[in-house]
């Protein structure tokens, strides 16, 4: 409550806390009562005591140290507010209640869940919290030449649900309800409930309004406006002695409905598409049902695994690309994306998936323009490099997808382990961790040792080799590095065999190998063909043009000798020249296995 709307003197011990919520203020009479053995007074809309050590304390951990600049212009002012260092690697119950304090005394639920700040750190700060917690927000800046800049944070509105589950907010539940369930969230077939509830009412001259009527008619329902005409219902029936039986039975059924844990969404149609594969799965997990055409099961599951272990882990589904390498810079975290789909599509996509390429190895640091204290524009170097883990259901790019260590994960046939959960509040994963921090600590000169003298492995070359190298030389530590060696021996092979078979460069090589037998020249239409015929089922692809395959044919160094006559571009090829692209691929190998 400090960071929120709080204040402390080292100099008095004068803390106080302000809040228009009278729960909220007898809580933290209560609080400071029960462990710090303290007594406070409660007065209009603050709560106040006074303790030079706990001021101190508060001072030491929840604000920006004193400097020069901090005297000079604001000695206590909310902009050098700050979360406590230790919060970053706190447990998640620890975070979901420091975050649930700050936004019981800031936050501002309406429409949106927002809070907002003097302290550009602080915000960032909540930020990078609610990531840990895999809720994603949105910051900005509001500027104000005559009282300073502010910043607010917004909770993503796909995470509004999660948020009202992890972060325990005083004295806005309801308003967290009624943003979850929204206009989305619809009540079916319970018109006659609402009719019943109508009737008992309008019988004894008690009106609420025409809601009912409308949504009657059509009915259908969201749980927000049900939720307001429940209420008027009860405060109606209140003011009656005696019972309405019809009214109280209906309004009494209705009240069990909302504060069911099912949500509902209407069906606008049903219609019938022609499919763009032969197969479709249809897989139930334990928290959601999902078709694809790839199977990818319990990905989820896994990144809550890694979470647990991982150094300064943050797993979330929805987080912007500013957010990367400000995090990564701020607390070299290990990033856990979820849904990485999503980074298929959109142009915020494209950038996602640059910064992902360029971070894989250190030394590619990326470039912003920040504002300093003077409100100058200068150029920042912020480092993207850390661990990552992403997981979704169709797979990556293949960009991406080279620089990553691929994993498919089948459904188990166990039953016991299908249904065994991940406890998150477990408390040995915080030994786990503490170990593991430990052992970066006083074993990282043996383990930068055993990196620069480890060497090259057979078929793990190129960049699998700048991926495996440092889980290699950590196996050798831990006297397992035969069985890690083996382990990325096998998974090089299989990238390097999905490259060849499925890679449009491998594609375009096998249909030279088919039709290339003689020295001679082939037009670029009997290259085309052969390459649709045997590869894409008789439909040109709409990016197969003239100007792709020349591209490609240079760039696989077959495009030397080309001449134009009537029958178009002709390229001069030889069965060796084929050969060699083929094998400096890794194709020809494959190509070989096939045929058999």
């Amino acid at each position: 409550m400090v960071l929120a709307e709080g204040s402390a003197s080292e100099k008095t011990g004068y803390i106080q806390f302000s809040n228009h919520n009278t729960e909220v203020l007898e809580l933290l009479a209560e609080i400071s009562h029960k462990i710090f053995k303290l007594e406070g007074s409660i007065g209009t809309n603050v709560f106040y005591l006074v303790n030079k050590n706990l001021s101190r304390w508060l001072k030491k951990i929840c604000y920006i140290p004193n400097n020069q600049v901090q005297r000079q212009y604001h000695k206590d002012g909310a902009q050098w507010k700050r979360l406590p260092s230790f919060a970053f690697s706190a447990p998640r119950d620890f975070i979901s209640s420091l975050l649930g304090g700050y936004f019981s005394g800031d936050g501002y639920i309406a429409k949106e869940i927002t809070v907002a700040s003097k302290s550009k750190g602080l915000i960032f700060g909540v930020s990078s919290l609610l990531l840990t917690l895999g809720i994603g927000a949105s910051t900005r800046i509001h500027r104000n030449k005559k009282y300073g800049n502010s910043y607010e944070l917004k909770v993503l509105t796909n995470d509004n649900h999660k948020f009202t589950e992890l972060i325990p907010v005083i004295g806005k539940e309801f308003k967290l309800r009624d943003i979850c369930w929204g206009r989305t969230d619809s009540l079916k077939q319970f018109g006659s409930l609402f009719k019943s509830l109508q009737r008992g009412l309008s019988a004894e001259g008690i009106g609420i309004g025409n809601k009912i009527h409308s949504h009657s008619v059509r009915r259908v329902m969201s749980r927000g406006v049900a939720s307001q005409i429940v209420s008027t219902a009860e405060r109606a029936l209140i003011k009656r002695e005696e019972q309405i039986i019809g009214a109280k039975d209906a309004l009494d059924k209705i009240k069990i409905l909302l504060g069911a844990d099912v949500f509902f969404d209407e069906v606008k149609s049903i219609c019938e598409v022609q499919p763009s594969n032969n197969y479709v799965y249809d897989f139930s997990t334990d928290n959601e049902t999902f078709i694809a055409g790839n199977i990818v099961a319990h990905n989820t599951k896994m990144l809550t695994l890694t979470q647990q272990m991982a150094f300064n882990s943050i797993s979330s589904g929805n987080i912007s690309t500013a957010s990367i390498f400000r995090i990564v810079e701020g607390s070299r975290a290990t990033l856990l994306i979820d849904e990485a789909e999503k980074l298929s599509f959109t142009d915020r996509g494209q950038e996602f998936r640059n910064i992902l390429n360029a971070s894989y190895k250190p030394g590619n640091p990326v470039y912003r323009t920040e504002k300093n204290s003077r409100e100058q524009f200068i150029v920042t170097a912020f480092d993207a490099y850390s661990p990552k883990m992403l997981a979704n259901i169709s797979g990556l790019e293949d960009v991406l997808e080279s620089r990553v260590i691929p994993w498919v994960l089948l459904r188990t046939l166990d039953t016991q382990i299908a249904n065994r959960e991940i406890d998150t509040g477990d408390s040995s994963w915080q030994e786990i961790r503490d170990r593991l921090y430990m052992l970066a600590l006083t074993k990282w000169k043996e383990v930068k040792e055993i990196y620069d003298n480890t060497k090259p492995v057979e078929k793990v070359k190129a960049r699998n080799w700048e991926i495996w190298k440092p889980i290699i030389a950590l196996a050798k530590l831990c006297g397992i590095k035969d069985e890690m060696i083996t382990c990325a021996q096998v998974k090089s092979e299989e990238k390097i065999y999905e490259s060849s078979v499925e890679a449009d460069d491998s594609l375009l090589i096998r249909a030279l190998l088919d039709i290339v037998k003689s020295d001679d020249y082939y037009t670029r239409k009997a290259i085309q063909s052969s390459l649709v015929e045997n590869y894409y089922d008789g439909i040109s692809p709409k990016w197969l043009s003239g100007e792709w395959l020349g591209r490609h044919l240079k760039r696989q160094g077959l495009a030397i000798n080309k001449r134009r006559n009537s029958n178009g571009v002709s390229y001069h090829l030889t069965p060796e020249m084929i050969k060699v692209a083929a094998t400096r691929m890794g194709v020809l190998n494959t190509y070989i296995d096939m045929e058999i």
